[in-house]
């Protein structure tokens, strides 16, 4: 019951942590977990001959000795001493210290199915055939289970607090879209392709983004961005003539249904820190950027010294909050 107890409760990680330190018994206990329909056959088949044996043995020797109208007497002591002793000490000191006891567990184990072979063979070939036409494998651990665990850790402090917050957003990310993260189109600051970089600077100096989208026409017609460094240093030449559209660099856009995860991993493949965000029409919504998916997956919000609003998303509420009530009949 012991050897069962921690072969059930030693959680499948801390397993994983011992057989990557190269812990001979964590890799021993993880082949058991693996598979663990064939050591559980030979914990209960030694568990189940001994209690019978022992049974049949105390019985036989109670009436022997003190006659047949003892027996019952006696099987009823030994049902509770092997309730207690084989049972339920056993199973909580393996639940309570099944960490320290892998090594024994493992090691023990082993050489039970060794002798009790038979019956594990007879075991594995009834569960190939309990499981036959079933292919999928069970997750070793749901999205579910891993936040608990995050949870789990933060609360016992084995993680700390922004540690089990980032844990927690890289686990949802995959579930969050891109429209509920990204700077929407309301308050996006464009470009037009004709714009020299004279006008540009004279008009929104000092510039307070690092990459500005540029359009033909108009928003939902974004063929490019340009850099802020690279406005600057054409100012300090005095090459004020020079267009938005032969300084841009192309721009890559994502579908506002996509999730963070997903558009993050593009930024890293595409290298590039800015795309636009269209809709199933191909129109113009917002703007995602790098700072926006890693925001997402810190839970703060980062903050440089150019920054004159801190949540854009917070800007565009606001804007259109004014606009509702400047509509309002009211105001008329």
């Amino acid at each position: 019951s012991l050897l069962e107890s921690v072969l059930l409760s030693v959680s499948i990680t801390h397993v994983s942590v011992l057989e990557k330190s190269g812990n001979r018994s964590g890799k021993m206990m993880a082949e058991l977990k693996d598979n663990i329909n064939r050591p559980l056959a030979a914990i209960l088949t030694i568990n189940t001959i001994a209690n019978t044996v022992g049974a049949a043995g105390v019985g036989a020797q109670t009436m022997v000795l003190y006659g047949n109208e003892w027996v019952a007497i006696a099987s009823g002591i030994l049902t509770l001493s092997i309730l207690i002793f084989s049972e339920i000490i056993p199973k909580t000191i393996g639940a309570i210290y099944n960490k320290s006891l892998v090594t024994f567990t493992a090691l023990t184990v082993r050489g039970l199915m060794m002798i009790a072979w038979p019956f594990v063979v007879l075991s594995e070939s009834m569960s190939v055939f309990i499981n036959r036409g079933e292919n999928s494998r069970e997750s070793k651990a749901s999205r579910e289970e891993l936040l608990a665990m995050a949870e789990i850790s933060e609360d016992e402090g084995s993680i700390d607090e922004q540690e089990g917050d980032i844990i927690e957003n890289l686990i949802k990310l995959d579930n969050i879209p891109v429209e509920e993260v990204m700077t929407p189109r309301s308050v996006v600051f464009a470009l037009n392709q004709d714009e020299t970089v004279g006008e540009v600077v004279e008009k929104n100096s000092p510039i307070a983004f690092s990459r500005i989208p540029v359009y033909e026409n108009n928003m939902d017609h974004i063929i490019g961005f340009v850099n802020r460094y690279t406005l600057v240093n054409k100012q300090a030449e005095d090459q004020f003539h020079i267009k938005m559209v032969d300084l841009m660099k192309p721009i890559h856009t994502v579908k506002e249904k996509e999730s963070v995860s997903d558009v993050l991993d593009q930024f890293v493949k595409r290298r590039q820190q800015i795309f636009m965000v269209i809709d199933e029409f191909g129109t113009t919504t917002g703007l995602i950027s790098l700072e926006d998916a890693i925001e997402t997956l810190l839970g703060v919000e980062i903050v440089d010294e150019h920054d004159r609003v801190v949540d854009m998303r917070e800007l565009a509420t606001a804007k259109m909050m004014e606009k509702e009530q400047s509509e309002s009949p009211h105001n008329r």
